[in-house]
């Protein structure tokens, strides 16, 4: 893996080399010198398929020390359990974390209630400021919380609270590309009720690019 690493012109970081070398050694096929496909949780290895690229390319973008980094293991794991994770199971990732410089942890969706019965999912599908505090406590400075709200699938007027009144920090906003005027209006709201707010358009590798750069100058005006 550091034979690799060196070979795309990367001199690293002990930080970089301590979290991330095993995940390389995963999924580095040595014998033809390339990124296998991703079959894993996807956070680390997208990290290094974006340095990857970046590096063949030239692009010369990719600044892993000024990058901030983002664990979805409960947001995006809650997929495979329903969010059924126990509480010592949170608080020993909020500490692992913690313990690795991690910048953001994603606890959940904030997803609606009456469109998801609460009674069918661990609580971390909806992701409440009360839940969060009752196993978490308030956030260190260091780790930032997040949730995500996806559009079409969240009452983010009411279930957002403002920032004041939350542990949390980020919003994430998930969106389809046909949804990007509701996206900007929860963006705008969140951004409004004290948050820090992202967008992540999903299935972009289905859109077509001009489609893209419209999207994407409505979310630069917004």
């Amino acid at each position: 893996a550091e034979t690799a690493l060196s070979a795309l012109g990367y001199t690293g970081s002990a930080d970089f080399d301590s979290m991330n070398l095993e995940t390389f050694e995963r999924y580095w096929d040595a014998e033809h010198r390339e990124v296998k496909y991703q079959i894993g949780g996807g956070l680390s290895i997208d990290a290094l398929l974006g340095l990857l690229w970046d590096k063949l390319y030239g692009l010369d973008v990719y600044d892993w020390l000024s990058t901030r980094r983002v664990d979805a293991t409960l947001r995006d794991g809650g997929l495979v359990n329903d969010f059924f994770f126990t509480d010592d199971f949170v608080r020993a990732l909020y500490r692992a974390n913690l313990a690795a410089g991690v910048d953001y942890m994603e606890v959940g969706y904030r997803a609606s209630k009456t469109m998801f019965n609460p009674a069918d999912f661990g609580p971390w599908k909806f992701s409440d400021d009360e839940k969060i505090r009752q196993t978490i406590g308030e956030p260190d400075p260091a780790l930032k919380l997040s949730v995500m709200a996806d559009v079409g699938r969240c009452d983010y007027e009411t279930d957002i609270r403002p920032k004041s009144e939350s542990p949390v920090s980020l919003v994430r906003v998930a969106t389809y590309l046909h949804q990007m005027p509701t996206a900007i209006k929860m963006i705008e709201d969140a951004k409004s009720k004290g948050y820090e707010v992202s967008c992540n358009i999903m299935a972009i590798s289905a859109v077509q690019e001009a489609d893209l750069r419209i999207a994407l100058a409505m979310l630069a005006q917004s």
